[in-house]
């Protein structure tokens, strides 16, 4: 590198280090002593050979606003003590409101100790649930036996129901033949009545009968009574004759 260069360079770093210092907030007590010395500026290399290359810096300069700034800093002190003195107040609240919080913690726990004894509470009544379903579950199995008994006596019943309308059925074949069996009742009783009515005109012819046999009878008596009179020892000339009357019998037909 240029000689030349680095000497430019060196003075560029040097100035830009005291405007930097310018800069900075440096608390310094007594004076600013500024910066002294010398400095040896950069040690480089040029060609293989060690070179140094002497920098001077200019330090008799006395930085003026070093004072403006630690009177302004005193300020800002004397505003933060302020500042202490409110946080100080708001520690006395913050303790006031620990003592708060302590007695919101002593209630917490009391809360916590409830909120145990109602999960206690919630699993209790979670076992009593679980023990519903289970007889929930059972209940279902009986309805379903139920249900299925409720078929069979459906179909039983509709079994039934079938052999009752075949009941109904032979009864009213039953009935028609007991009405045949009255019209032929009826019809026996019909002829029932003319074979009476035939009796009475038998009888009636037999009584018919029986006076002419009476009549014959009665004949025949006075015919006996007439042949003794005419055996006899007086015999006249003259004869009465038969007396008497012959009635033939009379044959009745159904």
């Amino acid at each position: 590198m240029n000689p030349h260069s680095m000497v430019t360079v060196g003075v560029m770093l040097g100035l830009a280090a005291v405007s930097q210092a310018g800069q900075l907030n440096f608390i310094a007590s007594g004076h600013n002593a500024g910066f002294g010395g010398l400095s040896s500026g950069f040690r480089g290399t040029a060609g293989g050979s060690a070179t140094v290359v002497a920098v001077p810096i200019v330090s008799t300069a006395t930085i003026t606003g070093n004072n403006q700034f630690n009177s302004g800093f005193h300020g800002n002190q004397a505003g933060f003590s302020g500042n202490q003195a409110g946080f100080g107040g708001n520690q006395a609240g913050f303790g006031g409101n620990q003592a708060g919080f302590g007695g919101n913690q002593v209630g917490f726990g009391g809360n916590q100790a409830g909120i145990h004894n109602n999960l206690a509470g919630i699993h209790n009544n979670q076992a009593g649930l679980h023990n519903n379903q289970a007889g929930f579950h059972i209940n279902q199995a009986g309805l379903h036996n139920n249900q299925a008994g409720v078929l069979n006596n459906q179909a039983g019943f509709h079994h039934n129901q079938a052999d009752a309308h075949n009941n109904q059925a032979g009864f009213h074949h039953v009935q028609a033949v007991a009405h045949d069996n009255q019209a032929g009742h009826l019809n026996n009783q019909a002829g029932f009545h003319h074979n009476q009515a035939d009796a009475h005109n038998n009888q009636a012819g037999f009584h018919d009968n029986q006076a002419g046999i009476h009549n014959n009878q009665a004949g025949f008596h006075n015919s006996q009574a007439a042949s003794q009179s005419f055996g006899g020892s007086n015999f006249r000339g003259t004869s009465s004759g038969v007396s008497g009357v012959i009635v033939p019998l009379r044959k009745t037909y159904a």
